[in-house]
């Protein structure tokens, strides 16, 4: 059963506050590229922006408190922003050593 509205919006959960009394979701609802966190009420579900993610970051656990959020790029998100473009010469290189027989 699908449990979030919409064909592209999902979310996922975060888990609870150490007393029980939050939670912690995460959601593409604002941005269909990057999840922001939101904190809920474990009795109302009444529900808290914590982090708005502008930089797409990974999303990673929340401390027991509250006051700490992990967050995290992979390698790939890494390697690609950095890496300079390479002319099509050079590609076409690369594809030739790669496909030479070793």
């Amino acid at each position: 059963m699908d449990l979030t509205p919409g064909d592209k919006l999902k979310a996922t959960f975060g888990g609870f506050s150490a007393d029980g009394t939050w939670f912690w979701a995460s959601t593409n609802e604002r941005d269909p590229k990057a999840f922001d966190v939101y904190r809920y009420n474990a009795k109302d579900y009444r529900r808290e922006l914590m982090f708005t993610n502008k930089d797409a970051w990974n999303i990673g656990d929340v401390s027991d408190d509250g006051r700490w959020l992990a967050l995290g790029k992979s390698r790939h998100q890494r390697r690609r922003r950095h890496l300079p473009r390479r002319s099509q010469a050079s590609q076409d290189r690369a594809q030739a050593d790669h496909d030479a027989p070793g």
